[in-house]
This record gives C-alpha cells, sequence and structure tokens, in this order.
C-alpha cells in the first residue's frame, strides 16, 4: 500500500516550523509584501493555483466554498501535468502547501491538500482531456475504458469471443425482427 504523503499548509506570513519540509507556493500571483528571499520557499507551483477567474469570481467568499471547491476540482482534473509536479515533492518527503489567503479553512490549499493526500486520485483521468498515457500508472488494460467510461458509454472490456456472441446475438434479434427474415433460426455463436 502505498505511503500517506505528509502535507501541511500554512499562510505565507506564518514563520516555517520545519525546516526538513518543501515549501510549496500554490498561488498563481506573488503575494504581497514578502521577497522571494523572505518567503524560503522551494517551488512556486503558480500553474496549480486557480485560474484567474475563478480566483476572481470566489473572492475568498465563505458561501461559495462548495461550488469554488468543485469548480477548483474540475481545474485540478484538467491540468494532470501540474497535478504530478506537485505530487513528485510530495514523493520525496513531507511538504507544506503554502497560500496567501485570509482564510485558513477557504483556500485552494485546503482544496489542494485533500487531492493530493489521496495521491492525486482525483476523477482526472476519465474527465481530463490530457491522455492518460503521460500521466498514468498501473493497469494499463484498464485505460481502454478512459475514453467512453467518462461520459458512461463503455462499461467493461469483454473478451474477444463475448464481444463476438454480443454482436451475433445483435444481429440475430434484428433478422428475425425483419418482416422477410425467411428461414433464419437465430442460433449462431461463435466458438473459438
Amino acid at each position: 500500500m502505498a505511503k500517506q504523503p505528509d502535507i501541511d499548509i500554512a499562510q505565507v506570513h506564518d514563520e516555517s516550523s520545519d525546516t526538513d519540509r518543501a515549501r510549496l507556493l500554490v498561488d498563481r500571483i506573488w503575494p504581497r509584501g514578502i521577497s522571494k528571499k523572505d518567503l524560503g520557499h522551494d517551488d512556486w507551483l503558480k500553474d496549480i493555483a486557480p485560474t484567474t477567474e475563478l480566483r476572481r469570481w470566489f473572492q475568498q467568499d465563505p458561501d461559495k466554498w462548495g461550488e469554488f471547491r468543485n469548480r477548483y476540482l474540475q481545474e485540478l482534473a484538467d491540468n494532470t501535468v501540474a497535478v504530478e509536479r506537485c505530487l513528485a515533492w510530495c514523493r520525496v518527503g513531507p511538504v507544506t502547501l503554502l497560500f496567501a489567503a485570509k482564510d485558513r479553512e477557504h483556500n485552494q490549499a485546503v482544496v489542494l491538500r485533500e487531492v493530493i493526500a489521496h495521491n492525486g486520485d482525483i476523477p482526472r483521468l476519465r474527465q481530463s482531456t490530457d491522455s492518460p498515457l503521460r500521466t498514468s500508472r498501473g493497469d494499463l488494460g484498464a485505460m481502454a475504458l478512459y475514453a467512453g467510461q467518462g461520459v458512461g458509454e463503455i462499461r467493461d472490456i469483454p473478451a474477444a469471443g463475448e464481444l463476438l456472441n454480443r454482436i451475433m446475438r445483435q444481429a440475430c434479434r434484428s433478422l428475425e425482427s425483419m418482416p422477410d427474415a425467411g428461414e433464419f433460426t437465430g442460433a449462431a455463436t461463435w466458438k473459438p
């Protein structure tokens, strides 16, 4: 079983409590009043931050939190490269996600920590426009479901023989329902 990442979140103005933690800024714009030297960050992951449109819409309004969270999760699902970059830091060791928002409970770092704590297991590969082969790991056979499962059209991958039998049964039903089917028996099945 994979080890759960050790992830903290902190405001950019908080004192750094642990020098062994990677400090990752997850804001799209640089925080006011702090120099790059004074922040003491290891990386600035601006591409993982909410889009400017989403950030302006949200405006740290707690009443919009649920919708913000859903929209940001969708942005993360469509941004697998940035999520993978953050996950790479988490695989190396403990991280602290830094944010500039005043509200400690309603900001992108809270959502991002949730996603990263589950090793990036967000509905990205079934809803993303990104290719699953670039960032995916694991069962390559299961990836055949990628395109159709996201829209509910593919539910399984049958063996070739089963697929041919399904096609034959459907063809038989179609032929039997035709007015001039003649002497068709409908007993055809494929046997390997």
